[in-house]
């Protein structure tokens, strides 16, 4: 229980005034202070009466007159608490201290006009006679308008004793549950919290607010009216001079109560979250089914005892359960990007259960955990090895190693709360080729690309975008992976060797040249054909020098190699050999060398026939 001391301290002193009826032995000296442009209008039974409208002010605060046409003809006044003193009856005694206590000293209040307004009020309550007020000294002047000031008193006069609408009522809370009163009577700001089991429990305006934490808050709250003054009421009076009341005094307390059952009672909150990450999964439409095991039925809200989950991969019970031991299950079906959690999940309700409150709402909170698809991507990078065998080149596959690649998305791919993991064409990661092989594990469920960005020593440089998906297949499969294998090829050039005569620039066919690495290593040989040339292609990146082996007939071998580079892929190289003749007589020498073999074939002719005639 937890009281409010300074009200029960406030309670007993005015208990205490109100029974000992205390005379106070000092007197008190009366101040009066005009106020401006103001007069008072009284209709005595005799005549109308003008009065200076005045305010009085005895012990440091204000008084009101309580005998209408009574003149006041002394400076000092006696005090008691004796409210008999003023010889009003109860009933009008009670509705003169509640315009007393609602009039000038009343928050807002503190002017001359509800002064004035009091003092109206008091007097027609006293003896019903007409009063008013006007601005100069002339019972017949202009009147004071102060209907609005006298209307607000008699309102919060009137409603002094209204109770709030709840009253009386008992309010069933649940654990958790955020309740707000509303008081339809429209006095709740006129009161205040005199006793409550509720920590959490407080007035605002015109509504009482509450929340319970516990199911051991019951009780009963109990309300008093607010007092702005602790000050008793004064009756002031001295011989047979108009008696007067203090404008301020405690009023007897007004009480209120309600009581409060609180329960324990929860909704049940199931939330799917990733069993990696541990946050929420942002998928709608993933169903459970929730099992009374103490009464072995489902718990059912539809037709099918099915709860779907919203879009933000949590669904809410409608109904709140009764304490008891329940098992929650997974229906098998297609989860967007994760595996089917099979197990099933077993709960108790009762009072030890820890619950979240929100909203005023209270919840048993359950999260369900399914694994997520994985995705990765393997990629084989072949390239092309030279060789040369039998005077051919020979190309054979060959994974490359270093061959850089950036990985891109090639679409917005989402995370398990649809939150963007990579934004369209943003690039993921760098990676580079060990033994020919790329591997991405952990990828997201999405769509990607690869784009080379550096190529293999002497392979070219492969500049198209490869696009590969890692798409969910269904609820048993935990694992996606993506294959690609992609080819580069080496840089090649091509060579063509012409032989020429080096004076006539004849083409020479059949001469035999032979192409050597610049380590010397033979690769190929081949003939001029009858254009006089060799073309070679698909040659490696590289330098080379050729050689020839036999020059064509009727001239010397050349003693001089022909360097050259392949230095570019779809290089070019166009290479002349010039050959010389073998060197032989001028004319003139060779028609007497004619003459001398014809000769000489005479004479041993000749020999010939002498011989055969001599025999």
């Amino acid at each position: 229980m937890k009281l409010i001391w300074n009200k029960l301290l406030k309670l007993f002193i005015l208990g205490l005034f109100l029974n000992l009826n205390y005379v106070y032995a000092e007197e008190y000296s009366l101040t009066k202070k005009r106020i401006p442009d103001a007069f008072a209008v009284y209709d005595a039974p005799d005549r109308l009466h003008l009065y200076y409208g005045e305010t009085y002010i005895i012990n440091n605060e204000e008084a009101y007159c309580i005998e209408p046409g009574i003149k006041i003809q002394t400076d000092y006044y006696k005090a008691s608490s004796d409210l008999n003193i003023s010889g009003l009856s109860n009933e009008v005694l009670k509705k003169v201290r509640l315009i007393a206590y609602y009039g000038y000293n009343y928050t807002g209040h503190k002017n001359n006009r509800y002064y004035m307004a009091a003092q109206e009020l008091i007097w027609r309550t006293i003896n019903g006679r007409e009063v008013y007020w006007v601005n100069e000294e002339d019972i017949y002047g202009q009147r004071i308008n102060i209907d609005n000031e006298k209307n607000n008193i008699k309102n919060l006069v009137n409603k002094h004793y209204t109770l709030p609408s709840f009253d009386n009522q008992e309010i069933v809370l649940e654990v958790g549950q955020s309740y707000a009163l509303d008081d339809k009577n429209n006095v709740l700001s006129h009161f205040e919290i005199y006793d409550s089991p509720l920590d959490n429990l407080k007035i605002e305006g015109n509504k009482i607010t509450m929340l319970a934490s516990d199911s051991k808050e019951s009780g009963e709250v109990k309300l008093t009216s607010k007092q702005y003054t602790d000050k008793v009421t004064l009756i002031y009076y001295q011989g047979n001079n108009q008696k007067m009341i203090s404008s301020t005094g405690l009023l007897e307390p007004v009480t209120a109560s309600f009581k409060i059952k609180v329960i324990n009672k929860p909704y049940i909150k199931v939330v799917k979250i990733d069993k990696n990450t541990q946050k929420p999964v942002y998928l709608s439409g993933i169903k459970f089914k929730i099992k009374n095991l103490d009464l072995d039925e489902y718990v059912c809200e539809n037709d099918e005892c099915i709860y779907e989950t919203d879009e933000y991969g949590t669904f809410i019970t409608s109904n709140k359960l009764d304490y008891g031991n329940y098992e929650l299950t997974e229906v098998d079906e297609l989860i967007e990007g994760y595996l089917w959690n099979s197990e099933k999940l077993t709960f108790t309700i009762d009072e030890t259960s820890e619950y979240q409150v929100d909203n005023g709402n209270l919840y048993y909170a359950i999260s369900f955990a399914n694994e997520p698809v994985t995705g990765s991507f393997e990629l084989t990078k072949v390239g092309e090895e030279a060789s040369f065998i039998d005077n051919r080149i020979i190309y054979n596959p060959v994974n490359l190693d270093n061959v850089v690649f950036n990985l891109y998305a090639s679409n917005d791919i989402y995370d398990s709360q649809k939150t963007i993991i990579y934004q369209q064409d943003e690039f993921i990661g760098t990676y580079i080729t060990i033994d020919g092989k790329i591997i991405i594990d952990n990828l997201p469920l999405g769509n990607y690309y690869i784009k080379e960005v550096v190529a293999s020593h002497n392979h070219i440089l492969d500049r198209e975008k490869y696009y590969f998906s890692l798409m969910y297949q269904d609820e048993y499969t935990s694992h996606i992976k993506a294959v690609l294998t992609l080819n580069n090829y080496q840089a090649k050039g091509t060579l063509e060797f012409v032989k020429v005569d080096s004076v006539t620039g004849e083409l020479l066919p059949n001469t035999e040249v032979a192409l050597y690495s610049d380590d010397n290593q033979l690769i190929y040989t081949d003939i001029t054909n009858d254009e006089g040339k060799i073309i070679i292609e698909n040659l490696p990146l590289g330098k080379y020098y050729l050689k020839e082996l036999i020059a064509p007939e009727g001239y010397s071998l050349s003693k001089d190699n022909i360097y050259f580079e392949i230095k570019n892929n779809n290089d070019y190289i166009l290479t002349t050999m010039e050959n010389n003749t073998i060197d032989v007589p001028n004319t003139n020498q060779n028609n007497n060398y004619h003459t001398y073999i014809i000769s000489l074939i005479i004479l041993i002719l000749g020999v010939c026939i002498y011989r055969y005639e001599k025999k």
